[in-house]
């Protein structure tokens, strides 16, 4: 599973910066060769976040609290808002033959 995500970071990258440019308005804190302060947090954030997430939700899974299972669907609703906000973002930006 850590491969599959890692494998997959190239795409959290493309919806991470495409959410950000939607949430903003435009490119705050981009640059054109992605190399400002928004481009270099996207770039790390886009392999560790997921990773992150995944180990939270195995080490909820071995778990029996029941606090920590509802604050880790919390985590997880948050992570599917979030992608669905970038694949509008990206598919707006990138695939809409009308804007």
């Amino acid at each position: 599973m850590r491969t599959f995500i890692v494998v997959h970071g190239v795409w959290f990258s493309r919806l991470s910066l495409m959410g950000w440019f939607m949430l903003n308005q435009g490119p705050n804190g981009n640059t054109r060769i992605l190399d400002g302060p928004a481009d270099i947090i996207i770039s790390f954030a886009c392999y560790l976040l997921p990773l992150l997430i995944f180990a939270l939700y195995q080490r909820v899974a071995d778990s029996s609290e029941a606090w920590f299972k509802w604050v880790m669907s919390a985590v997880m609703l948050l992570a599917v808002a979030a992608t669905g906000l970038g694949i509008i973002a990206a598919y707006m930006m990138l695939q809409s033959p009308h804007l």
